[in-house]
């Protein structure tokens, strides 16, 4: 699918809710179009090439956190009282038309998060789009390590406009909470009472967190040294 002018995708943002409402049976209280980070326009892609995310992470290996969900490049996502959905985008002559539902999850089990604003700058995007985490249930089959599962899911980055569509699904999202680690094991939305991970474990997941843009180069810092204080 062709990458959208900005007036297409306001256009497309504005539609969203409506459409959704079509498709499900819930009442909607937000939707915007959304783009997996890595799947994204030629922006992201060329934010890819020049190493940007190597830059944020410092390891190389923590890209591979950053998952699609098996999404397609653009997709409808759509908050309800209780779920929260991924749609297809479905057009017709430039118009957001009804299409089918890709994923659903518990709207309790989705959490939002907006990286730090020089995380933001990092990524390089147009002033009109955004980077937003998403932490969503690990599946069944998912190999995703331990260490990625992260306030009761691994978190996402995905593209949202930033207008008004989009800050309203941001809004309608339980918040990721900031600087602090969930231990659990996290099946398809159930979780596990939490366990006592290692000081290992602990420091890798607050490199996690940090490679992720989930808290700062200074947040990082104090934390680290307070781990390290507890041994």
């Amino acid at each position: 699918m062709k990458p959208l002018s900005r007036e297409e995708e306001l256009l497309i943002n504005r539609q969203a809710a409506t459409v959704a409402m079509s498709v499900l049976s819930e009442a909607v209280v937000a939707a915007t179009r959304c783009e997996p980070f890595d799947k994204a326009s030629a922006v992201s892609k060329q934010t890819f090439a020049a190493g940007t995310i190597t830059v944020i992470g410092r390891t190389p290996k923590f890209v591979n956190y950053m998952r699609t969900a098996d999404l397609p490049s653009s997709f409808i996502l759509a908050v309800t009282a209780g779920h929260v959905y991924a749609l297809e985008d479905k057009r017709d002559g430039g118009q957001l038309v009804p299409g089918g539902v890709l994923k659903a999850w518990d709207r309790n089990a989705v959490l939002v998060r907006l990286p730090a604003a020089q995380v933001q700058r990092q990524y390089k995007l147009p002033d009109d789009r955004q980077v937003i985490l998403l932490w969503l249930p690990v599946e069944k089959d998912d190999p995703l390590p331990r260490a990625a599962e992260l306030s009761g899911g691994a978190p996402h980055k995905f593209i949202v406009a930033r207008d008004a569509p989009s800050q309203r699904v941001i809004d309608a999202l339980p918040p990721a909470p900031k600087g602090q680690f969930i231990y659990r094991d996290v099946i398809a939305g159930a979780t596990a009472p939490p366990s006592h991970p290692s000081v290992a474990q602990r420091l890798q997941e607050l490199e996690t967190l940090r490679a992720t843009g989930v808290i700062t180069d200074t947040e990082y810092t104090a934390k680290r040294q307070q781990i390290i204080r507890e041994i």
